[in-house]
């Protein structure tokens, strides 16, 4: 008798590690966005244009992986006008309200 173990598929493998590369774009942007803070204390104006570039992509790419996970509202409690984004369990950072978050 034969015994048949399961071998994962590609599909399978990435569909396993889509919560990790999420969290991971996730923790990026809100790396991104402390250093931009700091930056904006030193009056840093090209690291934190840089920056925001980086927190943007970054929170794109969470988007792109877990797009059921994360949501987008106008915040319009706390930092009126920008674009809130939350993702349960994992806070919620802001963009300019013109910032488009569909990949490039």
């Amino acid at each position: 008798m034969h015994r048949h173990s399961y071998r994962p598929t590609f599909q399978d493998i990435l569909e396993r590690c889509k919560p990790d590369a999420a969290a991971s774009a996730w923790e990026r942007a809100k790396l991104a966005s402390r250093l931009r803070h700091a930056a904006a204390e030193c009056g840093l104006k090209q690291s934190m244009s840089r920056l925001s570039e980086i927190k943007l992509k970054a929170i794109r790419t969470a988007v792109a992986i877990a797009p059921d996970r994360i949501r987008t509202t106008i915040d319009d409690e706390n930092q009126i006008g920008l674009l809130s984004v939350r993702w349960p369990g994992h806070g919620q950072m802001h963009l300019p309200l013109q910032s488009r978050l569909d990949p490039d």
